[in-house]
């Protein structure tokens, strides 16, 4: 039996501005980490797989560091056939770099908006009253009052 607390999904966009005006600076600063170690992991992972797409397809491999001091692949199972593979999930990789740099940008105008607050001492509730409201046409339940057997309550990047 699963339980809807246990249930994860990524969290939308709309709904991560949401969660994050609702968060801690400390919050703030745990979410931004986890992102950037995110990225730094698919970005080291883009280039390996970059340098074996470019080797595979017979280009010149600009990151050798990639490859073995032969300018072989490290990894003597890898052929001709992962090329697609490679390819695919060098796209996947992407989106999802790119959904975690629009988190990053949520942070940045977060952080902004409570720096420019006139009292950052402000409660969050003022905070967020003072913002143009976000269509909650997501059905976002941003009070954590109602528990969805298909997603969770819970910022999941």
């Amino acid at each position: 039996m699963t339980h809807a607390s246990g249930i994860r999904r990524p969290i939308q966009i709309q709904e991560f501005i949401i969660a994050i005006r609702e968060s801690s600076s400390g919050e703030l600063q745990e979410i931004r980490k986890e992102i950037n170690n995110a990225v730094s992991h698919l970005e080291r992972s883009n280039r390996r797989l970059a340098a074996y797409v470019a080797k595979l397809k017979g280009e010149e491999v600009s990151n050798r560091r990639e490859l073995d001091a032969d300018g072989n692949f490290s990894d003597d199972d890898i052929d001709e056939k992962d090329l697609h593979i490679f390819q695919e999930s060098l796209s996947e990789n992407e989106k999802v770099l790119s959904n975690y740099n629009e988190r990053l940008q949520a942070l940045d105008q977060e952080e902004q908006h409570r720096a420019s607050s006139p009292s950052n001492t402000q409660s969050t509730a003022s905070a967020k009253s003072s913002r143009a409201p976000i269509s909650n046409a997501g059905g976002v339940d941003s009070d954590n009052t109602v528990v969805d057997a298909k997603g969770s309550n819970s910022i999941y990047l």
